[in-house]
């Protein structure tokens, strides 16, 4: 089941769907009120509705069983700090980035005081409210950033997303593909009924695939006939990005606004959630903090060279340290990357034993001569089994 299959079901079945997610999980009921659930399935035709797409699910996919049980045992985790007075509202969001930016902050608090961390929700600092501060030596207050993808790619997204939407079933029984879609969102209606009426056309003329059509930009092959059904369905979509340090870039912005909701004094923690992105990796949060890394010819030797990144002298030094996250799919083995990037400028740097634990690595700078540097890491990147 996927998000676009939500729209297709009728209000009865969502109800009857999302009372069996309740029962499973009941203390979710305290949270989803047949109030919050009505207005939820009223608006179930849209592909934005991710939180209706999570309870309607069958309670036994395991899909739904990885998202909520841990999201449970979070909530068990910080009982007592009462997490419901702090995020009841904010799980009651369906958009895909606000369910992300939740989650990530649910989790960040239950896996400190799982690791033997006290913390305190949301403080109060100077009227603003970061997502907690920890009882530590020295205190540490972490503000939590989950960026989109970058426009561009966003805005690819979104017309590959309504492209495969409108071919997800055809009545011409033939599996097609997504070669190409080089078009502005507001064409694709337009060339997605050209394209149909092709392949109407071509099977009418019993017309053997392979066989590609196009139309504004719009490639789609009709790779093969299906075997088993009588209508035809989306196979593949091809999709390709070329990259510079757009990624690099967007991180240092996020952790420039995260810099407001922290104290002036103190040791302050980003993290950037990467968890949405499908294409902005560790290294772009790397070379965003310590600089880009380019390769120079200088004095007849080929270098390897960083730019000017977040961390200086001159920059923000009440950040301490930088944590790239990601719980995305492909982190299938060990659930998440977590990396630790300590700024070698801050003005409450942090000790080397606070938060080394299992499953977690830590970035630090060293200076090996006058402007030259390297990056040392330390720590594993394996998450516990317990």
């Amino acid at each position: 089941m996927t998000i676009f299959d939500v729209s297709k079901l009728t209000e009865e079945e969502c109800w009857d769907r999302a009372r069996s997610t309740l029962a499973r999980h009941p203390r979710l009921a305290n949270i989803y009120d047949d109030t919050i659930l009505a207005n939820l399935i009223r608006r179930r035709q849209s592909s934005k509705n991710h939180l209706l797409f999570w309870l309607v699910l069958p309670v036994d996919d395991d899909k739904s069983i990885k998202f909520w049980s841990p999201i449970l045992e979070d909530l068990s985790t910080l009982e007592h700090l009462e997490p419901l007075k702090v995020f009841r509202k904010q799980m009651r969001h369906e958009e895909k980035e606000k369910l992300a930016s939740w989650r990530a902050e649910l989790f960040f608090g239950a896996w400190l005081v799982r690791n033997g961390i006290a913390i305190a929700l949301e403080p109060d600092v100077g009227g603003k409210h970061p997502e907690f501060v920890t009882e530590t030596d020295p205190r540490t207050w972490w503000e939590i950033k989950t960026p989109l993808e970058i426009r561009s790619v966003r805005d690819q997204n979104a017309v590959y997303e309504e492209v495969r939407r409108l071919f997800r079933e055809i009545p011409e029984p033939y599996v097609i593909h997504v070669l190409e879609a080089d078009l502005d969102l507001a064409d694709v209606a337009g060339a997605a009924r050209n394209i149909k009426s092709q392949i109407r056309a071509f099977h009418e003329q019993t017309g053997e695939p392979p066989v590609t059509f196009q139309c504004s930009g719009l490639v789609i092959k009709v790779g093969a006939r299906t075997q088993h059904r009588p209508t035809g369905f989306l196979g593949t979509t091809t999709t390709g990005y070329v990259f510079g340090d757009e990624h690099a870039i967007q991180t240092a912005d996020k952790i420039s606004s995260a810099v407001a909701q922290l104290p002036k004094d103190g040791a302050a923690i980003v993290v950037i959630n990467r968890t949405l992105s499908d294409w902005s990796e560790e290294t772009d949060a790397i070379n965003g903090c310590y600089g880009s890394d380019s390769l120079y010819y200088i004095g007849g030797q080929v270098l390897r060279v960083r730019g000017e990144g977040l961390f200086r002298p001159s920059g923000d030094t009440r950040i301490s340290a930088v944590v790239s996250y990601s719980a995305h799919a492909m982190h299938w083995e060990n659930s998440y990357e977590m990396l630790f990037m300590h700024n070698p400028f801050a003005k409450t740097p942090l000790p080397e034993d606070l938060f080394r634990f299992h499953g977690v690595r830590h970035m630090r700078r060293v200076d090996v001569s006058p402007g030259r540097f390297r990056l040392d890491v330390s720590g594993n990147g394996i998450k516990s089994s317990d």
